[in-house]
């Protein structure tokens, strides 16, 4: 449950807030958490069930592979590999940004000047900070999930702490005129603005999926993992609704600071000691975020070669720590390269898109399962309502994709191009179950 809290609170809280009330909602960006929310939970129902009744590594990559079949099994997995490690250098770059932040932004004015890069899609400048991060929780993680379980409950805790303090100051703090009478009011984008801030916040809760991404490693799956899930959806939900009600309530909408919007916005009050400790939680919050990503993506490496969908020494498990060491310092490598060439924006779009489309296939292979044990007269239980549950999770899951920008869509056909070369050309001759 903590690893999956710190996984959801780090990635969004800290990452998507400001850019998400300034850019899309404004005060209403409290319902595109509760929207993103309903989608996630929706999905995480499917996600309960196939991870309770088949606990194996792969999450939505072996549920759609022993459901759907093969194929699509490696097109979600190798989707949802780049959606989590997209995500370490995303929140590594908002680390990187927060840190910067207290020292008064001197490492970014530096590195423009020295070593500028063109902007846009691409960042405006190589953030070493970030990769220096990455590479330390590649360590960290590869000293095996018993010590990592345990940094990102520390983490995680101090993290809970910090956001009773910024719900309470900035209920403290709170003006109702920012919802009410300032420029644009509640919906100062109109009701599209909130509903393309919930698609663009579902990365918020992308972290979830670590349960079902270790449920080998759990004493007791049946029980640990559903709970495991459900619980923590909803304790992200009421922080991510909490914080981002207190933030746009203390300042308005157009006065929130992207980069570090906690921080700027009780400076702007005259709060500076709130800016400091509130910085420390971001700090930690994020943290047990990449640590959360880097668990996942190797995992996802780990079961596709031994499938034989990729090449087999990405299944190479170290025998002391239990880890899958060669797809992890992998992992680590490219989103090194990722923190320091792509823009936080670009990256986030592309994180969103990925996990839309896993529960979407998750989803579908829960409906999937469903038809099939009908069809030899059993029922099956932990998903309740079906189909209604898993259908509407694809239906809104479809809703939220067509709210990305064409670019995220151009940038993921170019990722399946790659993936596809890599079956047709090895997965689809070296495959087990072809065997």
């Amino acid at each position: 449950t903590f690893l999956s809290i710190g996984g959801m609170i780090g990635s969004g809280l800290y990452v998507l807030t400001g850019t998400v009330a300034h850019n899309f909602a404004g005060g209403s960006i409290v319902l595109s958490y509760l929207f993103a929310a309903i989608a996630s939970a929706l999905s995480a129902f499917c996600y309960a069930e196939f991870a309770a009744r088949i606990p194996v590594t792969g999450s939505a990559y072996q549920f759609t592979y022993l459901s759907v079949g093969e194929f699509w099994a490696f097109v979600i997995g190798w989707n949802v590999l780049l959606e989590h490690a997209v995500s370490v250098s995303a929140v590594a770059k908002s680390l990187s940004g927060y840190f910067d932040s207290l020292i008064g932004f001197k490492m970014k004015e530096y590195l423009v000047v020295h070593t500028p890069m063109p902007g846009g899609i691409l960042a405006s400048y190589p953030d070493f900070f970030a990769a220096g991060i990455v590479i330390i929780v590649t360590i960290i993680v590869a000293t095996g999930v018993k010590f990592t379980s345990r940094f990102t409950t520390i983490l995680a805790a101090v993290n809970l702490a910090i956001l009773v303090l910024i719900f309470s100051t900035g209920m403290y703090l709170a003006n109702i005129n920012n919802w009410t009478t300032v420029r644009g009011g509640f919906f100062p984008h109109g009701f599209a603005g909130t509903i393309s801030g919930a698609s663009t916040l579902v990365f918020s809760y992308v972290g979830y999926e670590i349960v079902a991404s270790v449920t080998e490693e759990a004493k007791n799956p049946n029980r640990d993992v559903p709970l495991a899930l459900l619980i923590s959806i909803c304790v992200a939900a009421l922080a991510y609704v909490g914080a981002s009600a207190a933030l746009t309530l203390m300042v308005p909408w157009y006065d929130i600071v992207i980069s570090a919007p906690f921080p700027a916005a009780y400076a702007q009050r005259g709060w500076n000691w709130a800016k400091y400790v509130v910085s420390i939680g971001a700090l930690a919050a994020m943290s047990t975020s990449i640590v959360t990503a880097l668990v996942v993506v190797p995992r996802y490496v780990y079961a596709m070669a031994s499938d034989g969908l990729i090449m087999p020494w990405f299944n190479t498990v170290n025998k002391t720590t239990g880890t899958p060491v060669i797809a992890t310092v992998t992992t680590g490598i490219f989103c090194i390269v990722m923190a320091l060439v792509f823009s936080l924006h670009s990256l986030v779009e592309f994180i969103s898109i990925g996990q839309l489309l896993a529960c979407s296939f998750v989803s579908y292979a829960r409906l999937a399962e469903e038809a099939a044990t009908h069809d030899n007269g059993t029922e099956l239980q932990k998903v309740p309502f079906v189909p209604i549950i898993p259908f509407a999770s694809i239906m809104v899951n479809i809703i939220l994709m067509l709210k990305l920008q064409k670019l995220t869509w151009l940038r993921l056909a170019i990722w399946m191009a790659i993936g596809l070369i890599i079956y047709f050309g090895y997965g689809y001759r070296h495959s087990k179950s072809r065997k």
